[in-house]
Formats: C-alpha cells, structure tokens, sequence
C-alpha cells in the first residue's frame, strides 16, 4: 500500500493511535477498569520508584532471588513457592482491604506502598515471574478481589527497581 498523500494516513514513524491515546489506556478501559486523571497520573503510579527507598528494594530483591530462584528452578521448588507467595499475596491483599481510605490518588499510592515491606514485595515479583503462580494470582481480579488486588499489583509493580524494572510486567 502507498500513501495517496492526501492526509488520510498518520505520518512516517507515527504510532496507528489517535492523539492522547496509549496502550497502556487501551488495556485499562478493556479489562473494565475506570481510569481516572490523566496519562501521566496513570503511568507514575506504575513506575518504579525513583526514590530513596529504592536501593532497600534493590538489596531486598537481590537478596530474595538468591534464595528463591535456585528453589523456583526445580519442580518440587516451584510448586512450594508458588504456594508460600499466594499466601503471602492474600495476606498481603486482605491488608490492603483493611487500610483505612485515604483521598488521592498519590497519598493512596503511598499508604499502600508504607503497607508492604521489601522483602515482602522482592518475594512476590520474583515469584510472579513463573507464569502458573501469576495466572493464579490474576484470578483476584474479579469481584470484591479486585480493588485490593489492583492496588498490590501497582505497588509490586513500583517496586521494580534498578536492573528488576523489567519484572514489573508479571504485575501489571
């Protein structure tokens, strides 16, 4: 197909969306969810952080994978981690629901992030990185599950820092 020119087609190197548009909002309003403020609002609360509490996280993520990914590398290991990190992720949900509310989204961000502790966070994304455990823990995201499940992904997926900023995508 060639381009008559006659402005019906986006430009060279231009993405086929409409202006203000992004996979990222696509996905959000396909799965149902109401995506309230802007792009940018949405795209921080998933970023990793940037802050001082990041190296903690990187040390707790380096120092969980030592221990978890030997044992995620056998059979027998795998099944004992996926179980001991859906445990962890219910526990860690049902503490989310119980938070008191808080207005705004990043003061909310924030109260859920104060409520999960590194080594909590390092155990369940690197345990999220076997495609069975994730494809159980995304059984959450139906019914009154889902808030609180939404809400330990985006805070999991936060905490994806320094050279584990790629496993946030087992979250998300």
């Amino acid at each position: 197909y060639t381009c008559p020119g006659q402005g019906c087609c986006p430009p060279e190197g231009s993405s086929m969306g409409l202006p203000g548009t992004s996979v990222l909002a696509a996905a959000a309003t396909y799965a149902g969810l109401q995506v309230r403020g802007s792009l940018r609002e949405l795209t921080a609360r998933l970023t990793p952080w940037e802050t001082t509490a990041a190296p903690g996280q990187e040390v707790a993520l380096d120092t969980v994978s030592m221990a978890l990914v030997p044992r995620i590398l056998e059979d027998a290991g795998r099944a004992e981690v996926a179980e001991e990190a859906l445990t962890l992720a219910r526990r860690i949900r049902d503490r989310l629901a119980a938070a008191p509310s808080v207005p705004g989204m990043r003061p909310a961000d924030l109260r859920d992030d104060g409520l999960l502790e590194d080594e909590e966070a390092a155990t369940l994304i690197l345990a999220l990185q076997d495609r069975t455990t994730r494809d159980r823990a995304a059984e959450w995201m139906e019914g009154d599950e889902a808030g609180p499940a939404l809400r330990l992904w985006r805070a999991l997926a936060r905490r994806c820092v320094g050279p584990y900023r790629e496993h946030a995508a087992a979250p998300l």
